[in-house]
């Protein structure tokens, strides 16, 4: 009831194939089905239109930049383009490849930056880099480009305390800094519907923060400069201990008392048990097997590390209060070392599955010919749900409502990591 009429003649359009594609279904063979598979994804990749982002107010007259054009920069540096465009200001867009941001910039009515030199004159520069490792270098090289009274505005996950200690190396250069790590994925990225945590001293916060709302459905200020960044890794190693908690019950119901994960989950997401993890994570990354929430492992894992040193750091002001945060940093880095730093950081959930030989996937099984395309992977006595086309196009591609939508190539699974 709360969709616009876009997202509603969609949700409207995607039934009416879905419909379609029953039909046909009896008929196809295992290897038709994956093909039309394969071809639906490879056009996701290809990426349908994006749609265009709402343009929030911002300051005319503003010349800003946006650095470092990731799976989350590159959606919001399209939205502090559009911003710029529509309150009458110049937008840059600066990455290290200078060709993607060229490509950007192409879509979005910016001007591409293919040297730093290019942000000479910028009053503003937001970046969404890997590490705060890559920032410090980009601030360093900024603090002779820029004039005194530019704002760096840091939307990196970033460790708070080398924030602190870049923003001082910036002051001595008359520069400001404020932090602004973000939360919601590539998806609230591209939706422009983020939470915004701001750090720094208010009158700079409040000068930026037009920018910010532009990608943000949530904007707030939490402190003093590092703060920011302090509340993201603090809320991603929350993130990976309900998701660690989640799992971990829902194997010991399925693995001794044979229930099915879905049918706890949907009890628990009724009940006081619930979180984001079992209401939206578990059911579209891990039952479907997909494991494509677009968040790497490897960068999960740096949060968590900056976590727990910070966690170190006020051990004895703490007094010993904090036991299950410490435990999830250490299983987190035991994923990564098996899996990679590129998996995705849903992976994790499967280091529990190892240990108990059980996975908790939603069984599947569509047979031709005596033929079978997915086996069940739930225990035994579980009986299966008659399979339609939602079942197995929303193990793709998610919900119907999200079908129209442009997802980046990160979340676009393969047809090898699906089993096909």
């Amino acid at each position: 009831q709360d969709l616009g009429t876009p997202q509603q003649e969609a949700m409207a359009s995607s039934a009416e194939l879905a419909r379609e594609i029953s039909g046909l279904l009896p008929s196809l063979s295992p290897h038709a089905l994956n093909a039309i598979l394969s071809t639906a994804r490879a056009a996701s990749a290809a990426g349908r239109a994006a749609p265009a982002p709402v343009a929030k107010k911002a300051p005319a007259g503003t010349r800003v930049a946006f650095a470092g054009l990731g799976a989350m920069g590159g959606p919001m540096g399209r939205h502090v383009a559009a911003a710029a465009h529509a309150a009458g200001s110049t937008a840059l867009l600066w990455n290290r490849t200078a060709e993607t941001a060229r490509l950007l910039a192409r879509q979005c009515s910016a001007e591409p930056a293919t040297s730093l030199e290019d942000l000479r004159g910028c009053d503003v520069v937001l970046t969404c880099l890997p590490t705060s490792r890559e920032v410090g270098w980009l601030a360093d090289e900024l603090s002779s480009v820029l004039t005194p009274g530019a704002v760096l505005v840091d939307c990196t996950s970033g460790d708070p305390t080398q924030t602190q200690r870049i923003g001082a190396r910036l002051a001595e250069k008359g520069l400001h800094m404020v932090d602004c790590p973000v939360s919601g994925g590539p998806r609230g990225a591209d939706a422009g519907t983020v939470t915004s945590m701001m750090g720094g001293d208010p009158e700079v916060v409040e000068r930026v923060k037009p920018w910010v709302e532009a990608f943000s459905g949530k904007v707030r200020h939490v402190g003093p400069l590092g703060s920011g960044h302090a509340v993201k890794v603090v809320n991603n190693i929350m993130n990976g201990t309900h998701l660690f908690l989640g799992a971990e019950g829902l194997l010991l119901l399925a693995k001794r008392y044979g229930v099915d994960p879905r049918v706890a989950c949907d009890v628990i997401n009724g009940s006081s048990g619930r979180s984001l993890q079992t209401q939206v994570r578990l059911p579209e990354e891990v039952f479907t097997g997909r494991f494509g929430y677009g968040f790497k492992l490897g960068l999960f894992a740096k949060d968590c590390r900056i976590a727990r040193a910070m966690m170190d750091e006020a051990a004895e002001e703490l007094g010993g209060a904090v036991e299950l945060l410490p435990r999830t940093k250490e299983l987190v880095e035991e994923a990564e070392a098996r899996y990679g730093g590129d998996a995705d950081y849903t992976m994790i959930v499967r280091l529990l599955e190892e240990r108990c030989q059980l996975e908790l996937r939603d069984k599947v099984v569509v047979e031709n010919k005596h033929e079978t395309v997915a086996e069940a992977t739930v225990p035994a006595k579980t009986v299966a749900p008659p399979v339609s086309v939602e079942t197995i196009v929303r193990a793709e591609f998610g919900p119907l409502w999200q079908w129209p939508l442009y997802r980046p190539q990160s979340q676009v699974v393969s047809a090898a990591h699906c089993g096909n």
